[in-house]
């Protein structure tokens, strides 16, 4: 797991579910090199099932959610 890829699954985590992609991006995108490394990290992260998009409430994005196997990755 790359650096970047460590820290977007420790934001999501500690959001528990108040992040979508689109708030990530706007607001923590300096903490990744360029938007091509958030982008390639957060497709990294939903392909290998460590996060999930679950509809919440009203919001018009779906908000991002550690899976059990993104649990278990990130308490390593």
């Amino acid at each position: 797991m790359t650096d970047s890829q460590r820290k977007l699954l420790e934001l999501i985590g500690e959001k528990d579910g108040k992040l979508n992609w689109y708030k990530i991006g706007r607001i923590h995108l300096n903490k990744f090199s360029d938007p091509a490394d958030f982008d390639s990290s957060m497709k990294h992260l939903q392909v290998k099932g460590l996060v999930e998009e679950r509809t919440n409430g009203g919001e018009p994005l779906p908000s991002l959610f550690l899976t059990e196997k993104g649990k278990e990755q990130l308490a390593k």
